[in-house]
């Protein structure tokens, strides 16, 4: 899973497409599949194969929706939830989510990847100057390498779906 995120971040496209795809036929974690349907998703994306992009975030919606169902004090199948909505295009689904997974969540780790993704949904309503802060304070905070790594992206260039 790691090596196909490491390889999209590279732009790596068909790398990573084999690399989570591999991952994805071995496990058997239900929220495992969520990460890698959005994970896909965002490939096919990249690859401007929007029907297999959109299949793949219905399904991790799909998906994460009935595991908040079930675990509904879990911030990462909110997150789940709130990436999925972002990038279907509903965004008043994703903020919603993304605001209770911020609430849940203590771990800065997670913290960065909810704030990287409450910046996409900022950008994507227009709000550059809010945006913009999201993604400094995920520099300013100890948070993932890749988070950090696409928080500059874009400070740079605002995210587009």
């Amino acid at each position: 899973y790691k090596l196909g995120l490491i390889a999209f971040s590279r732009g790596e496209y068909p790398k990573a497409l084999e690399a989570l795809q591999k991952a994805q036929s071995m496990t058997r974690n239900p929220a495992f599949g969520v990460d890698y349907d959005l994970a896909l998703g965002d490939i096919y994306a990249a690859l401007k194969q929007t029907d297999s992009a959109s299949v793949c975030y219905q399904r991790a919606l799909d998906q994460s929706k009935l595991l908040v169902g079930a675990y509904s004090d879990n911030s990462l199948h909110h997150l789940r939830v709130g990436k999925a909505a972002l990038r279907l295009k509903a965004p008043e689904l994703a903020e919603t989510e993304l605001e209770l997974a911020l609430f849940l969540e203590e771990r800065m780790f997670y913290v960065g990847q909810i704030l990287l993704a409450k910046g996409e949904l900022l950008d994507l309503k227009k709000d550059r100057k809010a945006a913009r802060e999201q993604y400094q304070q995920i520099l300013d905070m100890p948070t993932g390498y890749l988070e950090k790594q696409q928080a500059r992206k874009y400070l740079k260039t605002p995210y587009k779906n």
